[in-house]
């Protein structure tokens, strides 16, 4: 009897540790609700759902961003910026929208809780929307 038990025991830790589940190696779908503390986390993220940035360089905030840097990536600048206010984050998508949409020139970003991602145009964005979530403002331009 001992000798049953002890063979069940070892063949399910064998079963076990052979079993992997392949969702658990994939990072968990992003729905842009998530804050981040810091743009290393953000660009963390973006790493982790394959999007890492060729070089980045820190940027002095703008007016509705508390925290920036461009990050650039196949021959494209992306701005990763955070905001300490959704009026700051709608604001930074406001100025997109009224200068450069109004006039007819492509622009794209992609928005989540406390953050922005200017990607310049409406395709680039959904790259980043894959991976972080969010939503997408942009226009294609004339």
């Amino acid at each position: 009897m001992k000798r049953i038990v002890i063979a069940l025991a070892v063949g399910g830790l064998l079963l076990a540790a052979g079993c992997s589940n392949e969702a658990d190696s994939k990072p968990a779908q992003l729905n842009g609700l998530q804050s981040y503390t810091s743009i290393d986390d953000m660009n963390s993220d973006l790493a982790n759902g394959g999007f890492t940035c060729d070089r980045t360089e820190a940027r002095d905030t703008f007016k509705y961003a508390a925290e920036s840097i461009a990050c650039y990536h196949d021959g494209h600048e992306y701005t990763l910026a955070l905001h300490l206010s959704d009026s700051d984050r709608d604001s930074a998508i406001s100025v997109n929208e009224t200068l450069l949409g109004n006039v007819g020139l492509a622009y794209g970003l992609v928005a989540g809780a406390n953050w922005t991602v200017n990607c310049g145009d409406p395709d680039r964005c959904q790259n980043i929307k894959q991976i972080l979530g969010g939503k997408v403002t942009a226009n294609a331009g004339k």
